[in-house]
């Protein structure tokens, strides 16, 4: 849908600019089609999409733009719920955004145990 490449991220050129500048602008603007496409094969499954939206969110975290990877976050786990790295990149970004109540509720509420690596 179009609605996800704009929630995360993906950014639509007018004819006069091209995709070359939309591409310079937002290096990720590429994947929001390429999301969008993937409907066949392994790419295609709901934990595959999710995991794709997740790492987006990783990236925009990385870049500092936790608007933008909440966003991504959400669409993950609009796609699969269950993504454990989504919930915990939700919880991450709750942490950052000094919202220390809502990452412990997303905790508790999905009774995550913690990681053994």
């Amino acid at each position: 849908s179009a609605s996800a490449g704009a929630a995360c991220g993906g950014t639509e050129g007018n004819a006069a600019e091209g995709n070359d500048i939309v591409s310079v602008r937002n290096p990720y603007s590429a994947l929001s089609p390429a999301l969008e496409a993937a409907g066949t094969g392994a790419a295609g499954t709901p934990a595959a999409r999710g995991g794709l939206y997740t790492n987006l969110a990783s990236v925009y975290i990385m870049q500092g733009d936790l608007k933008q990877a909440a966003q991504c976050v959400l669409q993950a786990l609009n796609i699969h719920s269950k993504n454990r790295h989504a919930l915990l990149c939700l919880v991450y970004i709750e942490l950052r955004n000094g919202n220390n109540k809502a990452a412990l509720d997303i905790l508790k509420a999905q009774r995550l145990p913690a990681p053994l690596d």
